[in-house]
């Protein structure tokens, strides 16, 4: 129930705010007070002493806040959580539950929010409210003034008195009592354990933050403004876009291979661009059981005279007509950058963003924000495909890999496993046998597919196991060992050799397992193929 709530409450917004900084703004206070009955101590005691292991702390201890530069709210609010998690309790961990739960439903609707945690604790009186919320730059202060855990009947309770106090009103919007039971009602988000009492204190969270959200839905004068811009675009979308009639029959000669995945008795709008070479199209089918319809999008660019097409936006939801329906999921533009900020007015950059992005070469700034992963592979992975939209890009990745696919396949069975085996037939004291990684060759070539090299593990008479590598260059149809590395020497239980394949060849150039192709002529014609006085100066011929 609670998650329909929360779906029902998060739809009154639509779309993000533009221009507004962390909007809704929150601060979670510590709970004023705390008291249980004494059959509860032992079990208090023990939770508070698993507690003081500090677990949710350790979370912390890895994270790089320089990281969140581009990300200042989220900062916020991971510095907040860090410095009130230091020292947690049973009635501590109350507060941090509630601000967890309310950073996951409300960040995910509205990226730009602020909310924080303290240890502060207040009385619930006005002045100190109005003064928490100048301090932490926040409109909304909750606050749990008291916590009990009691007995009643035999059974478990924890009551919540709680307070939200609004700084645009200055007022104590929410002041309720919410009593929480120990059985699971399997909800989303809040199911617990039945008959503990974490499980009282979940079933009361659940109450309260169903009030405090449709509090704030319903009351933050930011958020009416917002949902007031998202309900003139809906009417511009409908009054202006979708009552309008589409070519229902464009689709119809570019699907290709798209039929399997596009079915057009479904489609039932599609807007172009005055250019005809780009177009965002809409499906929806009806669906039984509650969640009665399914509904995607298909946009498509055309490059080169050859139109690439995706679905995406695959979405199930429920409504109470096919028309409404319809007109709920087209309205799903304003999301799509469709309009100018702040505004109903048709965005012209809707067709070269957002959906219809570029691939862009990494800036300085961005390789900041991938420095803890492998920028370099990303750099490589987009290398080629600079200034196509992305659509086109992608469509071009997938190929190219079945065509590397293709080859890599063909040229291991028939020109390196056939001699491979040959070499091994001969009894060559210096290859007596040869294993590979995952059960398949392992091969490294430029984009020409002019020479490739094979680094593989190769067993001599003497059962010594070396790491080596094997060319093959397509011209001269023969095969070579590159010599520019001494051979490794490897266990004779290790199959798994890419860690030593990744360091040698890192000494020369950039590469590894997951570039498609090494596109380096530096690596191929200084490294590889080169020669002096006619004769290859780093490959030993092998036939």
């Amino acid at each position: 129930m609670l998650n329909r709530i929360f779906i029902f409450l998060l739809s009154l917004w639509l779309s993000p705010l533009s221009g507004q900084e962390f909007q809704p703004r929150i601060l979670v206070l510590a709970p004023n007070e705390f008291t249980y009955d004494k059959v509860f101590e032992k079990e208090i005691k023990s939770k508070n002493s698993e507690l003081a292991k500090g677990e949710a702390h350790q979370k912390f201890e890895s994270i790089n806040f320089e990281d969140f530069k581009d990300e200042e709210n989220i900062k916020l609010m991971a510095l907040s959580e860090m410095k009130y998690t230091e020292d947690l309790n049973f009635s501590t961990q109350i507060s941090l539950l509630a601000y967890q739960y309310l950073s996951y439903i409300l960040l995910e609707r509205f990226p730009n929010g602020k909310i924080l945690i303290s240890k502060q604790t207040s009385t619930g009186s006005i002045d100190e409210y109005k003064k928490l919320s100048e301090s932490q730059d926040v409109d909304y202060v909750l606050n749990f003034s008291k916590v009990e855990l009691f007995k009643n009947n035999g059974q478990n309770f924890v009551k919540l008195t709680t307070q939200l106090y609004d700084n645009f009103s200055k007022e104590v919007v929410v002041k309720s009592e919410y009593i929480g039971d120990n059985k699971d009602r399997g909800v989303y988000m809040f199911s617990c354990k039945n008959n503990s009492i974490d499980c009282n204190v979940t079933n009361a969270l659940y109450l309260v933050l169903k009030e405090v959200i449709g509090e704030i839905a319903n009351h933050n004068p930011v958020l009416i403004k917002g949902r007031e811009l998202a309900k003139l675009r809906f009417d511009e979308l409908t009054n202006n876009y979708y009552s309008k009639p589409f070519e229902k029959n464009f689709l119809e000669s570019i699907i290709g291979d798209y039929k399997t995945e596009i079915d057009l008795n479904k489609q039932y709008h599609l807007i172009l661009d005055s250019t005809h070479s780009k177009f965002v199209s809409f499906f929806i089918q009806e669906d039984t059981g509650p969640i009665n319809f399914d509904a995607y999008m298909v946009i498509g660019v055309k490059h080169n005279g050859k139109w690439y097409l995706e679905r995406i936006n695959n979405l199930s939801f429920s409504a109470n007509t096919l028309e409404e329906a319809k007109k709920e999921y087209f309205s799903g533009l304003a999301g799509f950058n469709f309009f100018k900020e702040n505004s109903v007015e048709f965005n012209p950059d809707f067709w070269e963003t957002n959906l219809f992005e570029k691939v862009k070469f990494l800036t300085d700034e961005q390789w900041d924000m991938h420095k803890f992963g492998d920028w370099e592979s990303l750099e490589q992975y987009n290398k080629q495909y600079v200034g196509l939209y992305k659509i086109v890009a992608d469509q071009m990745r997938l190929n190219f890999k079945s065509e590397n696919e293709n080859f890599k396949q063909k040229i291991s069975e028939e020109i390196f496993l056939p001699f491979y085996h040959k070499i091994v037939e001969q009894k060559n004291n210096e290859f007596v046998k040869y294993s590979t990684m995952f059960d398949r060759l392992n091969l490294i070539f430029p984009q020409d597919k002019r020479v490739v090299l094979n680094p593989i593990a190769i067993t001599d008479n003497k059962g010594n196991k070396n790491l080596k590598y094997i060319v093959y260059i397509k011209e001269e149809n023969s095969f070579y060992q590159w010599t520019y590395f001494q051979p490794i020497n490897l266990p004779k239980n290790d199959w798994h050799y890419g860690t030593d394949v990744i360091n040698q060849l890192g000494k020369l150039t950039k590469w590894n397992f997951s570039y498609p192709v090494l596109e380096d002529d530096n690596f191929w014609e200084n490294y590889v193929l080169l020669k002096e006085n006619g004769q290859y100066k780093f490959l030993k011929k092998l036939n």
